[in-house]
């Protein structure tokens, strides 16, 4: 298949026309956001896409780093719940949007790399309230998200 080691063009090609549509089996987890109410959108991030980012129902947005899903900062993006973030690759800035009536711009603006170890209590905060809001979610299905898959047919 197309997500293999082994994978070809070819073989690719074969399957294709023989009705086979290729996907990947998921090969990496990346935690500590809320994902209940609202459609949340997920990127890549960085010169390399070196980073994976999503809003949350918290109000932020999270960035991980694609290699091993740590997580890298954890910004404030919305007042409400942040739905989208999208990154730009040529600056390494970021726009963040959710429900209030503002769209935020991040850029960096750090001249040496920044240790948030100081921000790892505050960060594990805002993961425990995450995972503890998504296990007492009462509705299975958010009207949000049900309204938003209706209109998409």
């Amino acid at each position: 298949n197309l997500f293999t080691k082994k994978s070809s063009m070819s073989s690719w090609s074969y399957q294709y026309e023989r009705g086979y549509i290729p996907y990947s089996l998921q090969c990496k987890e990346y935690k500590g956001h809320r994902t209940v109410e609202t459609v949340k959108e997920c990127n890549f991030f960085g010169p390399q896409s070196e980073y994976i980012i999503s809003g949350s129902d918290c109000s932020n947005a999270f960035i991980w780093s694609k290699r091993d899903g740590k997580i890298i900062n954890i910004l404030k993006g919305d007042s409400r719940i942040t739905n989208v973030v999208q990154g730009n690759p040529v600056n390494c800035s970021l726009v963040t949007s959710g429900l209030d009536k503002t769209v935020k711009l991040f850029t960096p603006t750090a001249e040496t790399k920044h240790n948030n170890e100081d921000k790892i209590d505050e960060w594990n905060d805002i993961i425990s309230t995450n995972q503890r809001d998504s296990e007492n979610a009462s509705r299975p299905i958010p009207m949000s998200l049900l309204v938003y898959l209706l209109r998409r047919g």
